[in-house]
């Protein structure tokens, strides 16, 4: 992470090279950026570092008043040796590997301490990292499962900020054209429920073919099974564009149709899984309203229920 955020010119793999090829403003930069340093202590070392070089750096330097130089190590007692150590850090690269195997311990309470007290700056590079992985189509069943399960709880302690710019790679993925990757992000998004922060264009995607592909099937039961349990997902996030014909083909999947079978008591036909989806995808009254146009005739019995 340390060379992620400072370019030193050489990777930094140890102690000695702390020593030998990082520099003062380097060090305090980096342990700020990546979280072992909060702001005070930033702000602070780096004051300190400036005192030193007034006072000591060149030939000509006066000599620190002891207030200043009591002041000096005051704060810095303060704001940095008095701070706790941070948290020991998961290694990212060490916690990947352990999700590729079969005996990673799914422990809820082990995964959030682990990844809770994560710096901003390691979720982001972590809560990435799953993503790409994820949407690989190399990767194995049992990392996919295993990137399932922890994804969730490292959300939910994700900033907004890092929330969108995750799920917004979608949109990378579609302009690439590969379908089976496309797949597998719009799983990752349902995955850690961030519907929300899709796109215009990635909702377009995904909706428009559904509804109009349950428009056109009614009173296919298996296809609108299928269509009302993909959709449901998306349901709070429906595109204005199809919202009439949105709205037209769930009022027709719900309704059914009157009929009779010798072979059943019922005289009201609809697709039972369906029809369980259908009370949980709720139609906010805008856009309910503005989709009445189109089949008011059908606002009697089971339609009126629903809307």
């Amino acid at each position: 992470m340390f060379n992620k955020e400072v370019k030193v010119g050489r990777e930094i793999k140890n102690y000695e090279d702390f020593q030998n090829y990082v520099n003062d403003d380097q060090l305090i930069e980096g342990a700020y950026k990546i979280g072992v340093i909060g702001w005070e202590a930033y702000k602070i070392l780096g004051h300190s570092k400036e005192s030193r070089h007034i006072f000591y750096g060149h030939p000509k330097s006066s000599e620190p008043s002891l207030v200043k130089v009591l002041a000096v190590i005051d704060d810095c007692i303060k704001y940095v040796l008095n701070e706790e150590y941070p948290t020991q850090i998961i290694d990212i690269d060490e916690y990947i590997e352990t999700l590729k195997s079969e005996n990673f311990d799914r422990n809820e309470v082990a995964i959030e301490n682990a990844l809770g007290d994560l710096p901003e700056t390691y979720k982001n590079e972590l809560i990435n990292r799953l993503f790409t992985i994820y949407v690989h189509p190399d990767s194995s069943s049992t990392l996919t499962s295993n990137i399932e399960f922890v994804s969730p709880l490292l959300w939910q302690v994700l900033p907004k900020p890092i929330k969108v710019q995750v799920i917004r790679r979608l949109d990378q993925e579609l302009s690439k054209g590969n379908a089976q990757v496309t797949d597998k992000a719009f799983g990752f998004v349902h995955v850690v429920s961030g519907m929300i922060y899709l796109s215009h264009n990635a909702r377009k995607y995904k909706i428009v073919p559904l509804v109009q592909e349950l428009k056109e099937n009614l009173d296919n039961w298996d296809t609108e099974n299928r269509c009302l349990r993909e959709l449901k997902q998306f349901s709070s996030v429906i595109v204005d564009e199809c919202i009439e014909d949105y709205v037209w083909a769930l009022t027709h999947t719900f309704v059914g149709y009157i009929g009779s079978s010798g072979r059943y008591s019922r005289t009201d036909f609809y697709a039972n899984g369906a029809a369980v989806r259908l009370g949980q995808m709720k139609i906010s009254q805008y856009n309910c309203d503005k989709a009445m146009d189109g089949f008011a005739v059908l606002l009697c019995g089971k339609a009126r229920k629903y809307l």
